[in-house]
C-alpha cells in the first residue's frame, strides 16, 4: 500500500523538494544585519570560586538605516541618535549625551570605557562560559560540562 495517490507520480516530488531547498539557501544566506557584544566583568575571585571574569549575558544589535536595535536578555533598546555605514561600522550617542558606542571593523567599543568590564570574542566569552559551568560546585562537573556543551546558562 503507498501513501501516494495513484495518479501522483513520485518523481514530480524531486523538482519540488529541489525547490524548497533553493528557497531555504536563499533565505539563510540572506544579509545579515546583526552583531553581539560578547563581554566579561572582573570580579573579586574569592567572591566567585576562584573565577576573575564573569560572563555577562551577551547584546545583540540589529542595523536598520541609522537606528539600532540591541537585545541583552530579551531586554529591547532603541537607538536612533546613530551612524550605520554596515553591520560591522556603526556608532550610536547615548541619548543623555554621556558618551557612545559601536563597532569598528567588527570589534565593539565604548566611550568612556566602563571599568572591569572587557569585551571579548565569542570564543574566549564561551570559554570562560563553560569553565564557570564545569566548576559549579552545585553542578557538579557532569552537569557542568553538558551545561557548557548545549549551552545553558
Amino acid at each position: 500500500m503507498s501513501i501516494f495517490p495513484e495518479k501522483f507520480d513520485r518523481l514530480s516530488i524531486v523538482p519540488l523538494f529541489a525547490l524548497i531547498i533553493s528557497v531555504s539557501l536563499l533565505v539563510g544566506c540572506g544579509e545579515n544585519k546583526t552583531i553581539t557584544e560578547y563581554s566579561l566583568q572582573k570580579v573579586n575571585p574569592k567572591q566567585s570560586y576562584g573565577h576573575e571574569w564573569l560572563p555577562l549575558n551577551p547584546t545583540t544589535y540589529r542595523i536598520d538605516r541609522d537606528t539600532v536595535i540591541s537585545e541583552t536578555a530579551g531586554i529591547l533598546n532603541r537607538y536612533e541618535n546613530c551612524v550605520t555605514m554596515s553591520v560591522e561600522n556603526w556608532e550610536c550617542q547615548y541619548s543623555d549625551g554621556s558618551g557612545s558606542f559601536g563597532f569598528r571593523n567588527g570589534k565593539f567599543w565604548r566611550q568612556p570605557e566602563w571599568n572591569d568590564v572587557k569585551n571579548v570574542s565569542r570564543f574566549e566569552y564561551n570559554r570562560v562560559r563553560c569553565e564557570w559551568a564545569y566548576h559549579d560546585k552545585y553542578e557538579g562537573k557532569f552537569w557542568g560540562a553538558v551545561s557548557c556543551i548545549l549551552g545553558w546558562s
